[in-house]
Formats: structure tokens, sequence, C-alpha cells
């Protein structure tokens, strides 16, 4: 059968059954439809019935009962509710408001259906707001727990890790460990130095009582300053044998052969050594208690140094606190420390 197109439905409308025959338009006017029975011949398995006398209008008369329901099929274009119809030109006129005082200035049948969008939004916006402060509050807190997360998993990491000892990577080859005169830049000598007679009995400890380093770049420039130092006292030259720095290298100063300038009276039969930094509260690390060791067993090995050679402290000799406590109580434990002081100098 035929589709119907353009059925209309008015307000309150409390249905009966439709279905649409002719492809006319079914108007079913607003309110308290008194119809008649409708039914469709053109399909006897989709017979139906209708409560709308077959007409293309109804009257006002006829508006007496209302429609307990309506139940509608094969009809596409379905309007529900009063339809509009405007004949001749239409002017729509819309007003831009930027307070409730221009108001005043619009015609007086227009003042009433005015309608502030700000008003009616504000506490939408409000709301919206605290939603979206909601979630950034939820996001910094998802940051900071993922943050402590990946720091509690870089410390376990680090803690579960095989360790290795601080000097395991470096070489225990005195040669390799060494760092020449020319390699941190000295400056010639001034004058004459007068040399030991070999081998020398004594290694004198101390600290340079300054800044630590932990690169050899960076102990290169302290032992340049200390040798700075040393000129601008007019001294011949850097006041030690040799200086060991935090890097775990041996930084070559006067050497094994020239008598320094490190402690009064002790400067002609010992070899002066001074750890880079200051140890009052800090014991050195253990590359560069390692250094120390290679250097001693290499003054040894050349013969430069007797084999019962005796460390003494600066300490032990006059009123200073080098090498520091800490390093004092390491040294106090090795072998080749001595507490007695030599009675005769030289």
């Amino acid at each position: 059968g035929n589709v119907m197109e353009g059925l209309v439905l008015g307000e309150n409308i409390e249905t009966d059954n439709v279905q649409c025959k002719d492809p006319k338009e079914i108007i079913l006017l607003p309110k308290d439809l008194e119809l008649g029975n409708y039914s469709s011949e053109d399909d006897a398995d989709t017979k139906s019935t209708v409560s709308i006398t077959d007409v293309e209008e109804i009257s006002p008369k006829q508006l007496e009962n209302n429609i307990g329901q309506l139940n509608i099929t094969r009809c596409s274009d379905v309007h529900v509710g009063n339809q509009a119809y405007y004949h001749g030109d239409v002017t729509i006129q819309q007003y831009v408001l930027n307070s409730k005082d221009a108001v005043k200035a619009l015609p007086g049948d227009i003042k009433g259906q005015i309608t502030f969008i700000a008003e009616s939004n504000e506490e939408e916006n409000k709301n919206l707001k605290n939603i979206l402060s909601s979630i950034r509050c939820r996001h910094l807190w998802y940051i900071f727990i993922v943050v402590l997360v990946l720091i509690g998993a870089a410390v376990a990491l680090i803690l579960l890790l095989p360790t290795h000892e601080e000097d395991e990577l470096l070489s225990s080859n005195y040669t390799d460990r060494l760092v020449t005169r020319g390699h941190w830049l000295a400056l010639p000598e001034k004058g004459t130095v007068d040399k030991f007679e070999l081998p020398v009995h004594i290694v004198m400890v101390g600290h340079t009582s300054g800044s630590k380093c932990g690169l050899t770049a960076a102990c290169s420039n302290l032992v340049r300053t200390i040798q700075a130092d040393a000129f601008s006292r007019n001294w011949s030259d850097i006041a030690y044998n040799f200086l060991i720095g935090g890097d775990g290298y041996i930084y070559e100063g006067r050497g094994w052969d020239k008598i320094a300038a490190h402690t009064l009276s002790y400067n002609n039969i010992s070899i002066g050594v001074a750890f880079i930094g200051n140890f009052a509260r800090d014991s050195p690390p253990k590359r560069q208690l390692s250094a120390f060791k290679i250097l001693l067993s290499e003054g040894v090995k050349l013969g430069k140094l007797d084999p019962n050679y005796k460390i003494l402290l600066q300490k032990q000799i006059k009123a200073t606190e080098s090498p520091g406590a800490a390093l004092i109580d390491v040294l106090k434990k090795w072998d080749h420390w001595s507490p007695n002081i030599p009675v005769t100098v030289k």
C-alpha cells in the first residue's frame, strides 16, 4: 500500500492506532479529538484501525474526547506538536546586550522576553571550573605517584645490581696511575734544588687542607694552584714530592730524587706526600688510599725508599692538624706507621 507522508500530530494527543492509507496529509489537531473508525484494505495481513474519519480536515466541533493512545505505523515525516506558518516576509532581530542596564534602551514589548545567558550559565561555569580543578589535582597526584614509583625503582635497581670496588676499573700499575709534571702542566722549577741521599727512610704524610677533587682535570687544576702558591712564597717549586688525588691518581711534584719543602727539619730525610683535600672529618676514598699504596710499593721497587721505611704524620712533628683526624685514624693502622719520632735529624 501507499505510505503516508507528512503526518502531523497536535499537542496533548493520547493516542489510538494509526496506519496511513492514502498519500495525503492527515492532521491531528490539538486536544479532544473525537474520531471515527478507519480501516485500511490494501493489505489483508496489515489491516488496521484508525480513530479518525477519512477526511482531509477535522473541524473544531469534532474536538471533544481525549484519545487514550495513538500508535503510528508505516508513516514517515511525523510531526507531534503545533506548527506555525508565516505568510510573507519574516524579520528576525537580535539584540546583543553587555549589561542589564542596556535593557532599558529596548522597545517595551521586547524587555520582558530578555534572558541573560551569563546568568543562566554562571552556575554551570562554576561547576565546570570545579570539575577542571578536580581533574588537574588528580593529574598532579598521578604524576607525583608515578615519580615516586620511578625513584623507588631506580633506588632498588641500584641496590640490587652488583657493585664494584671504587678503584676496580683503575690500573694497579704505577706508570698508569702517575700524572707527570708535563701532564698537569707544571711550570719549571726556579733555581737549583738539592737531591736526596737514597734510599730515603721516612715518608712524611700531610694534606692540602683545601678542596677535594674527583676528576683528573679538577685535580690537575688544584695541583697547579698549589705550585703557584709555592712560587708566591719564593720557593723553588711545589712543596711536595708527590700528591694523591681523589680521582685515584698520583701527581708528580718534585719527584723521587729532589728534596722538597713540606716539613721543616725533615725535608732532606723524607719523601713528602700530600693527600689533596681536607680529611679532618671524612676519610679519603678507597681509590685515593690505594694510589698511595701503589706509590710506596713503587718507591721500594725503584730503590728510592728503604724497604723498612716509616710513615710519619705532620701532626707528629709540628703544631698542625695535617693530615686530618680521619686520615690519621686510617694510617695509624698501617704496618709502616711509626709512633716514634727520630731524635736526630740531618
